[in-house]
């Protein structure tokens, strides 16, 4: 059974704070083209502008404002850091996507909750790429959910 998503927490460090803005300023290209959108909020977490900041804060207060139906995106240069980071805390499993197929791959099989996006790449599509990464459901057949179990087992 899918959980209907109600909070999309965003963030970024400085070096995604451009592309953060303009997910934030469309967004209502992502929320009504979604299949519940009177449900959901967009939580903006940072940062505010281009000044240096750690990407580690960022994932930390998303984590503080993390409940079981919301979704995140996290934004830096590559992805990188913000993916080793997030995906440090438990029933957080983030996906560095750069185009459709890596999103359908990590919601479709992975179960992922968090889209981690890259500054850095120049994507054109990065709101289709969101309501894609929104709309997509978990395969939740045997060997995907098998497989996501023992990632949450881990500690």
């Amino acid at each position: 059974m899918s959980v209907i998503i109600t909070n999309i927490i965003i963030g970024s460090d400085h070096r995604g704070f451009e592309l953060k803005e303009y997910i934030i300023k469309n967004k209502n290209k992502v929320i009504q083209n979604d299949l519940h959108p009177q449900n959901k909020e967009m939580i903006d977490i940072g940062c505010y502008d281009n000044k240096e900041i750690d990407f580690t804060d960022i994932v930390f207060d998303m984590i503080d404002k993390w409940a079981h139906d919301s979704i995140g995106i996290l934004i830096c240069k590559t992805g990188i850091g913000m993916s080793i980071c997030a995906n440090r805390f438990p029933n957080i499993r983030g996906a560095i996507c750069k185009n459709s197929d890596d999103i359908i791959s990590a919601r479709s099989h992975n179960n992922a909750n968090v889209l981690i996006l890259g500054a850095q790449n120049d994507n054109d599509e990065i709101i289709e790429m969101i309501n894609l990464f929104i709309d997509t459901e978990f395969r939740n057949d045997a060997k995907y959910s098998r497989r996501v179990d023992k990632i949450s087992q881990i500690k």
